[in-house]
């Protein structure tokens, strides 16, 4: 038989046809897989570089602020050392004319040079509580160095109107209702330095102190009802650059008394009320709501009831607005956690359930 017409040889040529195929269609994916990674790393690396760039800009503004309230602080310490020293030049001539006695001039002296006195004392004592408010500013502004860990936990406060809701409920004393109920019922030298509420103040402070130059707040605490920090300054806007106002809201924030049941209804009936309506809410709560708009019923909220009223308020929030979520531990509401994942999820917010030592 004739070599050629052989079938092996027809199976050879063939076999060796589908391995070539079979070769070029794995280098032909091979490049086209290391054209995508190309094409993905190039993005990914203009990606990081572009949150490199909005991480200098708020350094550099923050670094601002710092230096700006540094020199602030130093010209308010030299007119309080030239107050003090005017306001003692002024009682050795009081002290000099009580020794003169010279009849009505000398009491017409006097009671200016006391006059003097009192208004210079009122200026030491102005310049001096204006003094300690800036050093106030310069501690908590100092906690924008550590939200360089809101790029870890992926927590970001870079909102142009920001809500900060702040639950203060008494739940928020304590992680077990037995100790929130004892708590409750102590005295605010005791209530006031518990961890647990300790930890929710130094949360709302850290998202205050990471909110963007130029951008607008509010900071509502609520229970059964809303409200702003601010005296009359409910469904209003601030302004971030005024300093002086965000250092009294914080101050008025840490004198709130947590106590009540909690209304996430009115919390967030609180947030749509607000004109523009913003595009982000930080709410810092540890459990699913009890109460509605109406306020606490009398005696427990079931399981069941607690979704109902979640997924009421739910409605309420305004369009738009992204819900970040420090969910606080407390125990005996185990939907509490997955509820507010779900709310912080559907709206393109963060759900962060923090350990002992955040922020």
């Amino acid at each position: 038989m004739d070599r050629r017409n052989r079938p092996g040889l027809t199976f050879s040529l063939s076999f060796l046809d589908v391995m070539s195929v079979g070769l070029g269609s794995v280098i032909l994916i091979f490049l086209i897989i290391n054209h995508a990674s190309e094409v993905v790393s190039r993005q990914a690396t203009a990606e990081q570089a572009e949150t490199l760039q909005r991480v200098q800009a708020e350094f550099d503004a923050r670094e601002a602020t710092a230096e700006a309230l540094a020199q602030a602080l130093e010209s308010r310490e030299e007119q309080l050392q030239g107050a003090r020293a005017r306001l003692a030049e002024l009682r050795r001539m009081v002290a000099a004319e009580e020794d003169d006695d010279s009849g009505a001039t000398r009491e017409e002296a006097v009671a200016a040079l006391r006059e003097e006195v009192r208004e210079l004392e009122r200026r030491v004592a102005d310049l001096r509580r204006e003094s300690m408010q800036r050093q106030s500013a310069d501690s908590m502004f100092s906690r924008s160095g550590e939200g360089r860990r809101q790029y870890l936990t992926g927590l970001r406060v870079d909102g142009e109107r920001v809500l900060i809701l702040l639950d203060t409920s008494a739940s928020m004393l304590a992680e077990t209702i037995v100790d929130a109920i004892r708590l409750r019922n102590m005295d605010r030298a005791a209530w006031s330095r518990a961890d647990k509420w300790q930890r929710a103040l130094e949360s709302a402070e850290w998202m205050a102190a990471q909110l963007s130059p130029g951008a607008q707040y509010q900071i509502y605490t609520f229970n059964e009802q809303a409200r702003s920090v601010v005296e009359d300054s409910t469904g209003q806007w601030l302004d971030v650059d005024d300093r002086g106002t965000l250092i009294d809201a914080l101050g008025r924030m840490r004198d709130a008394r947590p106590g009540g049941g909690t209304s996430l209804h009115n919390a967030f009936g609180a947030a749509a009320a607000l004109s523009p309506a913003p595009d982000e809410i930080f709410l810092v709560t540890d459990h699913t709501p009890t109460a509605g708009a109406s306020g606490a019923g009398r005696g427990r909220v079931s399981p069941e009831r607690r979704l109902q009223l979640f997924a009421e308020a739910a409605r309420r929030l305004p369009g738009g607005a992204a819900v970040n979520v420090i969910l606080l531990p407390m125990e005996g509401d185990p939907m509490a956690a997955s509820q507010f994942w779900q709310l912080a999820n559907v709206t393109g917010g963060v759900m962060l359930s923090p350990a002992s030592d955040w922020p």
